[in-house]
């Protein structure tokens, strides 16, 4: 593997050519990041934004594991999928609707995003039942599958 080039990364930060979240979503990650954060700050910030609101609940979901009553709160959603889940899904929601047209017109670029992150939120579920992994690890390995 080659090591990153450090003047290379410094060059596209400064360009403006990496992406990075905007509004509820950075709220989120910075929230995220402080040992002390609770549950219903969290399901504050979140709340800034319906869609992300939407698209959590549906992820909480379809994570949850059978015979659960379904999660129908933020806060509920934030319990269930775990702060660092809800931190990763923000970064990747965000990125997705700031990021939805790329290079190549021809590419589903919103189909893309969707199925690796529907199949990190699977994966995750499936590897806490099956308890063989840290569930976070088992997420990345869906997102990049």
């Amino acid at each position: 593997m080659t090591p990153i080039d450090d003047s290379r990364f410094e060059a596209l930060k400064a360009a403006g050519n990496l992406p990075s979240p905007k509004g509820p979503a950075l709220a989120v990650i910075r929230l995220t990041q402080r040992a002390d954060v609770s549950v219903n700050e969290l399901a504050r910030a979140i709340s800034a934004d319906p869609a992300f609101v939407g698209k959590l609940i549906k992820a909480s979901n379809t994570a949850a594991t059978a015979g659960r009553r379904p999660v129908v709160s933020v806060g509920d959603a934030v319990s269930a999928l775990g702060i660092s889940t809800v931190r990763t899904l923000a970064l990747g929601f965000s990125l997705v609707s700031e990021y939805s047209k790329g290079a190549c017109p021809q590419f589903d670029y919103a189909g893309f995003w969707s199925r690796s992150l529907m199949c990190a939120i699977a994966l995750q579920a499936v590897v806490r039942q099956a308890r063989i992994l840290p569930p976070e690890e088992a997420f990345c390995l869906g997102l990049l599958s």
